[in-house]
């Protein structure tokens, strides 16, 4: 008597559709939550790893642009042959170096008609 169209009446039945899903929906929430944490303290790791990364890479263009002006200061461009010259052998600074790797020739082996001798 208490069932009507397989759903359960009074209040019980009439509190526990919504019940479900509330606690469905605070479980989602839940969930979500932690998972926008999690996110947020990937963020924040790579967000200091971005900072050092951006400092490193300020430093390295001020060692940079120091080193080149003091280059461009103490470089002298009619050397450029003489240092080929010296330093590769070089000519002129549009000769390119080629380095060649030894070949090595294939062993061959004597077939077994060659070793009888016929």
């Amino acid at each position: 008597m208490g069932r009507r169209g397989g759903r359960a009446t009074g209040p019980l039945g009439i509190l526990a559709a919504p019940a479900a899903s509330s606690a469905l929906m605070v479980s989602l929430c839940a969930a979500t939550a932690a998972q926008c944490w999690h996110l947020w303290q990937v963020h924040e790791r790579q967000a200091g790893q971005l900072a050092r990364l951006e400092a490193a890479l300020g430093e390295a263009r001020v060692r940079h642009d120091r080193l080149r002006s003091e280059l461009e200061r103490n470089f002298d461009p009619n050397q450029i042959p003489l240092l080929l010259r010296e330093r590769y052998g070089l000519l002129d600074a549009s000769e390119r170096i080629i380095r060649l790797e030894p070949r090595l020739e294939p062993r061959l082996e004597p077939t077994p008609a060659l070793r009888k001798g016929g």
